[in-house]
């Protein structure tokens, strides 16, 4: 059993929100695994509960899904459990971790094994201070303090995270965008007659999470001073969330302009249903650097791109890159939503040409953030070389 473990990694997934948050909604988690995974070394992932989208179903004989679930609602026998249950792991080669809870488990296996340590971040901690998890800051902390390198989904991130994990300058960070891939060709379909929406009308979409952060009560509002030929189409990944939503906000429903979807979609259905589209959107309220900061981090944002469709994204600073690459508009006021669309809705082929140009460059920055990475882990102590099993 030692021998086996001896070519083994692990690989500690536990996001903020386990319930919603998969694989396919991280993309810059997944990159790594499927790296990780082609060089030929075999995976633990440890996660909180089983993945619900099926995925596990279809990921390679390398990959093995290890389900931890937690006894115990309070903090401190949540970390008594888990200390238990993961320091007597001793013989990974390399240790990686996704979440603030992750980030203590993946240190617990990290230094067990005497391998090192890859910390991905894609939250703040001051971000969940709110939550009473100010626990779990603190060992999220001490885990960051003994990683050999830290990815992150955005550079415009990197400063505010180092602040709050109070790291040392010399703490390499590496950047891999939230940047899905994307399986060509897309499935062809009929999204307006699938989607209840009438032939002729443009479809610009809230894809992920509805909710008032998101600005949905701001775009209902909106919706009616829009371009007549546009209309709003929200689509969510959780039918049950979607729907109590909707309730809330049925005094703003708009039945000609707004259509909604809560039917969870393959990503290469999702993909497809983007592609159709004239315009995402990428809007957040300000509730804190978490989100100011969000750059190349949401999601969303970079799915769209990637698949051809143009966005309309807040105007924080984080997401320039949208203005300066034509990618999109920034709009800073709910009453600037209705010009954007004409925009979009006029000079489509230019958008669409600027967003698949900026996605030929995510898979050299791609490869180019896991070339550092390799080089991070075989230079830290009892370093491997990450890009075959067999290497030390």
């Amino acid at each position: 059993m030692k021998l086996f473990h001896h070519q083994r990694i692990a690989f500690v997934f536990f996001p903020h929100f386990p319930d919603t948050i998969r694989f396919d909604t991280m993309p810059f988690a997944a990159h790594i695994l499927s790296w990780l995974a082609a060089s030929g070394w075999d995976i633990d992932v440890f996660l909180l509960r089983p993945d619900s989208s099926g995925a596990a179903s279809h990921v390679p004989e390398n990959i093995h899904f290890i389900y931890t679930r937690m006894l115990t609602r309070r903090a401190k026998l949540q970390v008594a459990q888990l200390t238990a249950q993961f320091a007597h792991l001793t013989t990974y080669r390399c240790v990686f971790s996704v979440g603030q809870i992750g980030s203590y488990i993946g240190c617990i296996i990290s230094r067990a094994s005497r391998c090192p340590y890859v910390l991905l971040n894609d939250e703040f901690p001051s971000s969940w201070v709110f939550w009473g998890q100010t626990i779990w800051t603190a060992l999220e902390r001490w885990g960051a303090h003994h990683a050999h390198v830290i990815v992150i989904p955005s550079e415009d991130r990197q400063n505010r995270l180092a602040k709050e994990l109070r790291l040392e300058s010399s703490t390499p960070f590496v950047t891999i965008r939230n940047t899905p891939n994307i399986t060509l060709p897309l499935p062809q379909m009929d999204w307006h007659r699938l989607m209840h929406i009438p032939y002729g009308k443009k479809i610009f979409l809230q894809a992920g999470a509805l909710a008032d952060w998101t600005q949905v009560p701001e775009l209902l509002v909106g919706v009616g001073y829009w371009p007549d030929d546009a209309v709003l189409l929200l689509h969510s990944q959780t039918p049950n969330e979607a729907a109590r939503y909707r309730q809330q906000v049925s005094h703003l429903d708009n039945h000609e302009r707004v259509f909604w979807s809560f039917e969870p979609l393959s990503e290469a259905m999702l993909h497809s249903l983007i592609s159709s589209c004239s315009g995402n959107f990428g809007l957040y309220r300000n509730l804190g650097p978490n989100i100011e900061l969000v750059g190349t981090s949401s999601g969303k944002i970079m799915r769209s791109i990637v698949c051809g469709t143009p966005v309309i994204t807040s105007s924080f600073k984080s997401l320039e890159f949208v203005s300066r690459e034509g990618v999109g508009i920034q709009v800073s006021h709910p009453l600037d939503i209705p010009t954007a669309i004409t925009n979009l809705m006029r000079n489509q082929e230019s958008y669409r040409s600027q967003c698949l140009l900026f996605a030929k460059s995510e898979k050299y920055l791609r490869e180019k953030a896991w070339e550092k990475i390799v080089e991070c882990v075989k230079n830290a102590p009892n370093g491997i070389d990450l890009s075959s099993p067999k290497g030390r």
